[in-house]
């Protein structure tokens, strides 16, 4: 009877150790602590920008089973953290180049666990309009004839159109024909058409416009096989 009372207490102990150290399984470490929730990450909505424009990021983190300790950037996703801050998510950043970026927000909490989100920004030119009176020269890449140019030019969003005098100095003809091309930022493409011995003659002009839009030049191609340079001045 004294053996089975010392069998029955032995047992009860283990069991109650058991318990004590978190056996068979509470769902923790094994001693007793709750497991770690990580954080979530909210790196807010999409944004568009042109370049040269501050983009504000409000990127925020919780925490139910304690607190954010470190918020993170990288402004344009190349692993590369560029911005931290242990108090808040908002931060600023330019962007000087056109395209489309992955900003990545990551946050850690106090328990070294970490969360990212990531939003999409858009970068673009600013595309600059240039309708008016222009005029301007040309010449052909071998040097044997030169020219001028004018054209009375109409731009709606980043379409032209218009009409376009070429004159060849050199051999004392005058073209008119219709302008239609594009602008994104500061570059221009447009082609226009041109009649010679019942032929019909295309030309494509690539161009650069200034900073202050007065300005314009560029290369040219025609469908014959000559190549050029131009440039034209808003009036």
């Amino acid at each position: 009877m004294r053996k089975s009372k010392l069998v029955m207490f032995a047992t009860a102990f283990v069991l109650v150790a058991a318990v004590v150290t978190g056996c068979p399984d509470d769902g923790g470490d094994g001693n007793g602590i709750p497991p770690n929730d990580p954080p979530i990450a909210s790196a807010g909505g999409e944004q568009s920008v042109q370049v040269g424009g501050a983009v504000s990021f409000g990127g925020t983190g919780t925490d139910a089973g304690g607190s954010i300790v470190k918020y993170e950037w990288d402004f344009d996703g190349d692993g590369v953290y560029d911005w931290s801050s242990e108090t808040a998510g908002s931060a600023t950043h330019v962007y000087n180049t056109a395209g489309t970026y992955t900003a990545v927000l990551r946050v850690t909490d106090n328990k070294g666990a970490t969360d990212t989100d990531t939003i999409t920004i858009t970068v673009s030119l600013e595309t600059v309009d240039i309708s008016g009176t222009w005029s301007g020269n040309w010449s052909t890449s071998d040097g044997g004839e030169v020219g001028t140019l004018t054209a009375i030019i109409t731009q709606i969003g980043g379409s032209l159109s218009g009409d376009m005098t070429v004159t060849s100095t050199t051999f004392s003809t005058v073209k008119e024909t219709t302008v239609s091309g594009s602008v994104e930022g500061n570059d221009v493409v447009f082609g226009i058409a041109i009649s010679t011995n019942g032929t019909i003659v295309t030309i494509d002009y690539v161009g650069t416009i200034s900073e202050d839009g007065d300005q314009m030049s560029g290369t040219y191609s025609i469908s014959t096989g000559y190549t050029g340079t131009w440039n034209a001045t808003r009036q």
